[in-house]
């Protein structure tokens, strides 16, 4: 449990890196810190007890339980925002630094291995991480600005400058 807690401590921090409120990024660190004593203190309580009464062990295996469970949603959650983000920044590149196919791949919901021989695949693998990374930087940019984050405008520019580079790579090969 206690990689749970941390991770609700990192969800606060999550939250504040993204938050456009300087409020949000002061309060949501302490708010994520807060939830994990809260969660940690209720195990410790339910251990505690269970020697008392057993509703004490049910109380520290819920909180187990529940950890596991919000940590699943957390996943699906946080597969569908990626594949969202990638689908909304990457539909004006399709054409431009990656084919339709790719896109497809890329915004599908279930990702089969590239069916490519050895280091043709690892090109192209490493050729579409850099486009999720693309998409990734556009979104961070639109979403906190660029007086916050003053170079990913030139790092976006560099990403698809060599992303450009390598689609040239593989048409002359």
């Amino acid at each position: 449990n206690h990689a749970f807690y941390t991770a609700l401590t990192g969800i606060g921090f999550g939250l504040a890196r993204n938050s456009r409120w300087r409020a949000g990024r002061l309060l949501w660190p302490l708010a994520g810190l807060s939830a994990a004593i809260l969660v940690h203190g209720l195990h410790n309580f339910g251990v505690s007890i269970a020697s008392v009464n057993a509703l004490g062990v049910l109380l520290s295996l819920a909180i187990a339980a529940g950890s596991v469970g919000l940590l699943l949603i957390t996943v699906l959650l946080s597969w569908r925002a990626e594949r969202e983000c990638v689908r909304s920044e990457l539909a004006d590149e399709v054409g431009v630094l990656l084919s339709q196919d790719e896109f497809t791949y890329l915004t599908g919901r279930w990702h089969r291995p590239l069916r490519l021989p050895g280091r043709a695949a690892r090109s192209q693998a490493e050729r579409l991480q850099l486009c999720v990374e693309l998409a990734f930087r556009k979104q961070r940019l639109q979403v906190l600005g660029v007086e916050r984050e003053p170079e990913l405008a030139g790092e976006i520019v560099t990403m698809r400058a060599t992303l450009a580079g390598a689609l040239q790579g593989d048409a002359s090969g």
